[in-house]
C-alpha cells in the first residue's frame, strides 16, 4: 500500500501527522491562554472562540467548490501556511494587546488547515480500488489521531519544562507556578514547537506532493480510458479498400477495477451484439 506508485501515501500521512500536531495542539493552548493568562471566564473565552468555528465552517464550504479546480498541492500548501502563521502569531502574541490585534488572527487562520484534511483524505481513498479504500481511510484516520496525541504530549512537556526553568530564574523567584507570566513562557515554547512541526509538514508537502494535480482527476482519466476501450476498429482481410469496421463492445463499468499504479484491469464479458458481429465477420468471404 505504501509502495504503490501514484498514491503518495507516505507524504500524505506525514503531512497529516505533523499538520495535526500543530493544529490540535494550538487549538488546545489557545483556550488555556484565554483563561489562565488573560484570566477570562469560561463564557468570555467561549465568545472569543466563535470566530474559529466560523472560519472552519467557511473553510470547509469553500473547499467543496475549489477542490475541483485548484491542484491538491496548492490547497495543502495554502492550509499549512495559514496554520503556520497562526502558530507564529501565538508564539509572539502580546498579552497586553487587544483581542483584534493578534488573538483574532490566530482564530481565523488556524482552522484553514481543514483543507489539508479534505485533500489528503480524498487523495488516499481515491488512489486505491474499492477493496482497499476502507483500509486506506482507516490508516489516514490513525495518522490524524497519532499526530494529535504525540503533539499534545510533546508540546505540553515542553511547556511545563520551560515554565519550570522560567520560575527557577532568580529574577522570577517571587512568582508562583500559576502566575500568568510563568504560564505564558511555556505557552510560547509550545507555540514554537507547533511551528516546527508545521514546518516539517510544509517541507514534506513541497517535496512529496508535487504533481498530484486535481484530486480525483487521475481516477476519472482511468475510467475514461476504460470506456474508450469499448470501441475497436478492425480491417477484414481481403477487403482493405472498404476501410476499418468500427465495433462497439459493451463493458460493465461496475466491473472495472482501477488500481493506483495506473494499470487498468477490466473484466470483459462479450455482449450479444459483439457475438453477432463477430459471427457476421466470420461469414464474410475472404
Amino acid at each position: 500500500m505504501f509502495t504503490r506508485p501514484g498514491t503518495r501515501m507516505t507524504p500524505v500521512l506525514l503531512v497529516v501527522l505533523f499538520g495535526w500536531w500543530g493544529f490540535n495542539t494550538l487549538s488546545y493552548f489557545v483556550p488555556l491562554y484565554l483563561q489562565q493568562v488573560l484570566l477570562l471566564s469560561p463564557l468570555q473565552a467561549s465568545v472569543r472562540l466563535i470566530p474559529m468555528g466560523i472560519s472552519g465552517l467557511v473553510t470547509n464550504l469553500t473547499t467543496g467548490y475549489i477542490i475541483a479546480v485548484v491542484p491538491g498541492q496548492v490547497l495543502v500548501l495554502i492550509s499549512l501556511f495559514s496554520c503556520l502563521a497562526s502558530g507564529v502569531v501565538f508564539a509572539l502574541i502580546d498579552v497586553h494587546a487587544s483581542y483584534w490585534a493578534m488573538t483574532f488572527i490566530v482564530m481565523i487562520t488556524l482552522p484553514v488547515l481543514d483543507i489539508a484534511y479534505t485533500v489528503g483524505n480524498m487523495q488516499v481513498c481515491l488512489s486505491f480500488d474499492r477493496n482497499s479504500q476502507a483500509l486506506a481511510g482507516s490508516i489516514f484516520g490513525v495518522a490524524t489521531r497519532l499526530g494529535t496525541s504525540i503533539g499534545l504530549a510533546v508540546s505540553s512537556s515542553v511547556a511545563v519544562s520551560v515554565s519550570q526553568k522560567f520560575l527557577q530564574m532568580p529574577a522570577h523567584a517571587h512568582l508562583s507556578a500559576t502566575d500568568p507570566e510563568v504560564l505564558m513562557s511555556g505557552f510560547r515554547a509550545a507555540g514554537w514547537t507547533c511551528v516546527g512541526a508545521l514546518s516539517i509538514a510544509l517541507v514534506v508537502a513541497v517535496i512529496g506532493l508535487r504533481g498530484i494535480g486535481l484530486i480525483g482527476q487521475q481516477t476519472e482519466e482511468k475510467r475514461t480510458s476504460v470506456i474508450e476501450m469499448g470501441r475497436m476498429s478492425i480491417v477484414v482481410p481481403g477487403d482493405e479498400e472498404a476501410g476499418p469496421i468500427d465495433i462497439d463492445t459493451t463493458y460493465n463499468v461496475d466491473s472495472v477495477n482501477l488500481d493506483s499504479d495506473s494499470r487498468t484491469q477490466v473484466n470483459i464479458s462479450p455482449s450479444e451484439k459483439e457475438k453477432d458481429e463477430k459471427a457476421d465477420l466470420g461469414s464474410m468471404p475472404v
